[in-house]
């Protein structure tokens, strides 16, 4: 399989060091969730919410290339999924000089066989048009990011999706299929059972049921991409 990975809050724990970054700038108390929050839409979200001046912006980046390699560690087992890949690269509006601190630093740069960085020209996400470039070049099967905006961008290309899960601190990841037949399970396996129903239909169990916003964003763009898979005037419904 191959990867296309976001690196902040996704290969890296990068976020508490920002969060903490921000809040030294900031000339009034503001609570460390809300910064949080707030960065994990977007730098830019951000600093538009909380109305930073340039020299603030600037100071930010500054602070930020001085962090040491040991206050950004890498996420627990994320190593574990690169070491399986057959090919991993990189999407990040970080500069490149920052990725290979920390990716040389510990010990990853032999994962990656392509990066495009914030320095290299490409528009930001969620513009397409680094994804595609690296689609192109390395024919990616998977897209794993931590934000919504990591996501969107591979809707240009193709692969489904993967989000990190915080309460589980692991990964899930989604595929679609088209299911010829059902076959009655062998004795032994281990089974939890399938609901045949329509995107919409599931959409609404899910609602009400956990409410879990990642599962139904999952959803809709298995909504998307089924309309690939099965002819538009089929009536076969989806296998949830």
């Amino acid at each position: 399989m191959n990867i296309l990975w976001d690196f902040d809050g996704t290969l890296f724990d990068t976020y508490p060091a920002y969060t903490t970054i921000f809040k030294e700038i900031l000339d009034h108390e503001i609570d460390d969730e809300v910064i949080f929050s707030k960065l994990k839409i977007s730098f830019t979200h951000a600093a538009r919410h909380f109305n930073l001046s340039e020299s603030q912006i600037k100071e930010i980046f500054r602070l930020e290339e001085h962090l040491q390699p040991e206050q950004t560690p890498p996420f627990t087992d994320v190593e574990a999924i690169l070491q399986r890949a057959n090919r991993n690269v990189i999407m990040t509006h970080k500069n490149r000089s920052e990725v290979n601190k920390l990716i040389e630093y510990y010990g990853w740069t032999h994962y990656f066989v392509d990066i495009v960085a914030g320095d290299d020209g490409f528009p930001k996400k969620p513009d397409p048009a680094s994804y595609v470039y690296l689609h192109h070049r390395n024919r990616m099967d998977l897209i794993i990011g931590d934000r919504e905006i990591d996501i969107l961008p591979g809707k240009a290309m193709g692969p489904f999706a993967c989000w990190y899960w915080e309460e589980f601190d692991s990964y899930r990841i989604y595929f679609l299929t088209r299911v010829k037949r059902f076959i009655e399970m062998p004795d032994g396996f281990e089974t939890t059972g399938y609901v045949i129903t329509n995107v919409e239909t599931a959409i609404d169990m899910i609602k009400q049921i956990e409410g879990r916003e990642e599962r139904i964003a999952a959803s809709r763009r298995a909504g998307e991409l089924s309309r690939q898979v099965i002819p538009p005037t089929s009536q076969t419904p989806l296998g949830k």
